[in-house]
C-alpha cells in the first residue's frame, strides 16, 4: 500500500528465506517436474528490476533437492524431472 501511494519501502534485517520446495504444486504436464535448483538473480543488469522482485540470487541445499524429487517420484505419476 505505501509504495502505491509513492512512498519508498525498504526491508531490514535478516535476508529473505528460499521459497520452500515442499509447496504443493500444480503441473501443466502431470509427467513432468520442474525443479527449481535456485531463485533470484545476481543483479549485474543495468537497466532490469528482477533483483527488486526476487532478490539476490540463492540456492538449494542438494539435500532439499534430493527430498523434492524423492516426494515426486512416490505419487508415482511423474516420468521426466527437469533441473530448471
Amino acid at each position: 500500500e505505501d509504495t502505491a501511494k509513492g512512498n519508498t519501502v525498504k526491508m531490514l534485517g535478516k535476508a529473505k528465506a528460499l521459497p520452500s520446495l515442499s509447496m504443493p504444486k500444480i503441473r501443466k504436464n502431470r509427467l513432468i517436474e520442474i525443479v527449481p535448483v535456485s531463485t533470484g538473480c545476481l543483479g549485474s543488469c543495468t537497466y532490469c528490476k528482477t533483483k527488486h522482485a526476487r532478490g539476490k540470487l540463492g540456492s538449494y541445499t542438494l539435500e532439499a533437492l534430493e527430498t523434492r524429487i524423492k516426494n515426486v517420484l512416490q505419487e508415482g505419476e511423474v516420468r521426466e524431472i527437469w533441473l530448471a
